[in-house]
């Protein structure tokens, strides 16, 4: 799809700047050039466009990177991609959601780079029809994933699709269906970024080795409507919907699939970190990966295990990576490396919730370092072999500080990812909002705090940088302040500010 050349978007940008100071009598070149920086400036902070202008983003940034990083902020409608010159032009669906990003997210960290996030000059970007013959445009990243499985040799059932799914994020609904005598299926993550982490992980990938090859896009649909929980549909965040009795076969079209091979055991779903999902009848069993298989289900894709790097090793401990690494998952062990202080193991309960930190956490600023998360190769954290190295290992798996371990707990549902905005809870009542803004102002500047009108002991805190945010969360959750015995502190949806 051929969208409006990136240059002359650019260039018409500054261009209707410069005229602009050429009527105020700006007489010299210095001075226009100071004159066109203040004009920017004033255009980014007073005259909001649903075109949104980044840059600062890495050389070789993908669109769907670019999505994922504003998702949270609102629906997307279009994006231009500056290539090589790390900038994008991305188009809202409407400027209150346009101005939802550039308030909470006016630096987004995209792959460790922190990329400045501002309105553009433009309203819209304009799009031609695609040309004969052409590539076609980008599928728009939507949280529901078309999914087609050839070379169907054993069967794909929705806990096996549930499985896989899951462990890039909640998956909500999931329906299957046969077309031209091939398995389809759609599957609704719970957001766009979960949906694009699916994705990009499954995508080309093969269940087992040799066959169940998937190919996986984006579906033009945002929702999907379950009437009914059987073994072709699913909705998991409703277990009440009505059933129809099972079939005695594979789904139309896929009769010649044999059963699982003979020796591969029934395997128990990963229901992920996420309470409310309910897996379809125990009949719907997953097969065990044979031996030697790879592909979607192939080393990494389950593991618990994170691996950080780049850690600020003067600062960082045991405790802080707990606290940190726990608002996306309950952390069992954490381990920092004995000869490289810089570098950590961090073990979670489930491989869902490691799956969360690495996508929420990599590249994320941490006392003056980007820290880089990814999945290990270790299955679990060691016990420490000595005394020196059992300083810089500590086991957290019966903390009382776990914030899912209760299956119904509404921090599941919460998830978000790091950036200037702070949900504080357990405030005291007695406290002056001034008292919480001065707490917080000791790790960083604070922009704006409101408490809940429903529920005071709630608020929402904006600090200047998600560097910021990070430091005031690490240094005051579960502390004491005021009469409260501690406050819980996390990531919230979107910020607040003066005149908001």
């Amino acid at each position: 799809m051929a969208k409006r050349g990136a240059d002359q978007l650019l260039e018409e940008s500054e261009q209707s700047l410069l005229d602009s100071s050429s009527h105020i009598g700006v007489s010299s070149t210095s001075a226009a050039m100071d004159h066109l920086a203040d004009q920017k400036k004033i255009r980014v902070d007073n005259i909001p466009s649903k075109v949104l202008h980044v840059r600062g983003l890495p050389l070789d940034v993908t669109e769907h990177e670019v999505y994922a990083a504003l998702a949270h902020y609102g629906a997307t409608r279009n994006i231009l991609l500056l290539r090589g010159k790390g900038q994008a032009f991305i188009e809202m669906a409407d400027v209150s959601s346009a101005v939802n990003a550039v308030s909470f997210c006016s630096t987004a960290n995209v792959r460790g780079h922190l990329a400045r996030v501002q309105y553009s000059a433009h309203q819209e970007l304009k799009v031609d029809a695609p040309s004969a013959g052409g590539a076609g445009g980008s599928e728009m990243p939507t949280p529901v994933l078309l999914v087609q499985v050839t070379n169907v040799v054993y069967p794909v059932t929705l806990e096996v699709l549930f499985t896989l799914f899951s462990r890039h994020g909640q998956v909500l609904r999931i329906i299957t269906f046969s077309k031209n005598g091939n398995f389809h299926a759609l599957v609704q993550m719970a957001d766009i970024p979960s949906a694009i982490t699916a994705r990009a992980n499954l995508n080309n990938q093969s269940i087992y080795t040799g066959c169940c090859h998937l190919a996986v896009k984006f579906s033009k649909m945002n929702e999907l409507v379950v009437k009914v929980n059987n073994e072709k549909s699913w909705d998991f965040t409703n277990p009440t919907l009505p059933s129809q009795l099972p079939q005695t076969g594979p789904p139309p079209g896929l009769s010649s699939i044999p059963s699982a091979p003979p020796g591969l055991s029934a395997h128990s779903s990963a229901s992920s970190m996420y309470a409310s999902a309910v897996l379809p009848p125990s009949g719907l069993s997953v097969p065990s990966m044979p031996p030697g298989a790879s592909g979607a289900m192939g080393p990494g894709q389950g593991q618990s295990v994170v691996l950080v790097s780049n850690l600020n090793q003067d600062r960082v401990t045991c405790d802080t990576l707990f606290t940190l690494f726990g608002l996306y998952g309950d952390v069992m062990r954490v381990k920092i490396a004995f000869k490289n202080h810089s570098t950590a193991l961090v073990q979670y309960r489930e491989p869902a919730q490691a799956q969360l930190a690495v996508t929420y956490l990599n590249g994320i600023p941490l006392y003056d370092s980007n820290i880089h998360v990814q999945l290990s190769k270790h299955s679990s954290v060691s016990q420490p072999r000595s005394e020196e190295e059992a300083t810089l290992t500590k086991d957290y798996s019966d903390s009382p500080l776990h914030r899912f371990k209760s299956m119904g707990s509404k921090n599941r549902t919460h998830i978000y990812p790091v950036s200037p905005a702070l949900h504080l809870s357990n405030l005291p009542d007695a406290m002056p909002d001034e008292g919480i803004i001065s707490t917080l102002s000791v790790h960083g500047a604070v922009v704006g705090f409101r408490r809940f009108p429903t529920d005071p002991k709630m608020g929402i805190a904006t600090m200047v940088s998600a560097a910021d945010a990070v430091h005031a969360l690490l240094a005051l959750h579960n502390a004491p302040l005021g009469a409260s015995p501690h406050i819980r502190i996390s990531f919230a949806k979107s910020a607040w500010g003066p005149g908001q």
